[in-house]
C-alpha cells in the first residue's frame, strides 16, 4: 500500500515533584555565643508494621557560627539532637557541654516534629556548660575482651555508644569525660553489639561502685542479670 501515512501518537508523563525539605538551626551557650564542632544528629520515627521506630538520618558537625542545615529531607517525623558535649565556643577557652535533643530525645513513644514538603524547619538550641565525670565498677562473671559503654538512655538501639572502656582482668572498668544525666550501661565484646542495657543516672559527682553481674559463659551478646550501684552523688 502506497500513500499511506503513519504518525505515533504522542504520550503525556505527568510528574509530581515533591518540594524539599530542610531542618536548620544554630547552637549557642548559655551566654549566646555560638559553639563550633558540636555533633548534632538527625533521627526519623517512621511507622514500620504498625510501630514507630528511630532510625538514624545522618550527623553532621557544627560550623564556625554554629550553624547546622540537613536538607533534601522527606515528609515524616524528626528528633534532633546535639551529642557532643566537649563543642568549643567560637573563642577559646575549651567549655564541656551537656547533650539536649528537640523536642526530647528519640523515643518511640513520642512522634517527634512534623515535617511537612516544602518546609525548613528551624531550630535554634542552648547547651549549658558542665562538669565531665565517670562512672566506675566491676563486672563479675566477665569474659575476656568484655567492654562495656553508656548511650543517652532510650538510644541504645539505634547508636553506638561513644563511651566505653575496656574491662581489666580483675573485673573493673572506669568511662571517663561523661556529662551528668540519665544513661544506658551496655556491654558486650564489640562496641556494635552490645546488649544488657541497664538504666543508670549519673550524678554530678559522677557515679562509682557499679557492680554488673553476667551469666555465666555467656559470649555474644551478652546479658547482664543485674546491677547495682553504691556511692552515687547526684548532686
Amino acid at each position: 500500500m502506497t500513500g499511506v501515512k503513519t504518525c505515533a501518537l504522542p504520550i503525556y508523563l505527568k510528574l509530581q515533584m515533591i518540594p524539599q525539605m530542610a531542618i536548620s538551626g544554630r547552637v549557642t551557650d548559655d551566654r549566646g555565643e555560638p559553639i563550633q564542632g558540636v555533633v548534632v544528629n538527625l533521627y526519623s520515627s517512621p511507622v514500620v508494621d504498625g510501630e514507630r521506630r528511630i532510625q538514624s538520618v545522618e550527623g553532621q558537625d557544627t560550623n564556625d557560627l554554629g550553624n547546622f542545615r540537613f536538607r533534601g529531607l522527606r515528609p515524616g517525623h524528626y528528633f534532633v539532637c546535639a551529642e557532643s558535649h566537649q563543642g568549643f565556643p567560637a573563642s577559646p577557652p575549651l567549655r564541656p557541654y551537656a547533650g539536649a535533643c528537640y523536642p526530647g530525645p528519640p523515643n518511640e513513644n513520642d512522634a517527634g516534629i512534623s515535617l511537612a514538603p516544602g518546609v525548613e524547619q528551624r531550630i535554634d538550641m542552648t547547651l549549658s556548660p558542665t562538669e565531665l565525670v565517670s562512672v566506675e565498677g566491676k563486672v563479675i562473671g566477665a569474659t575476656e575482651g568484655v567492654i562495656v559503654g553508656v548511650l543517652p538512655q532510650g538510644q541504645r538501639w539505634f547508636q553506638l555508644p561513644n563511651h566505653v572502656a575496656k574491662v581489666g582482668r580483675d573485673g573493673t572498668f572506669t568511662i571517663s569525660d561523661l556529662a551528668p544525666g540519665s544513661y544506658d550501661l551496655v556491654a558486650g565484646l564489640r562496641a556494635d553489639e552490645m546488649s544488657g542495657a541497664t538504666p543508670v543516672t549519673v550524678g554530678s559527682s559522677g557515679l562509682r561502685g557499679v557492680t554488673l553481674h553476667m551469666d555465666e559463659g555467656v559470649s555474644l551478646p551478652v546479658r547482664i542479670r543485674s546491677v547495682s550501684n553504691q556511692g552515687n552523688d547526684q548532686g
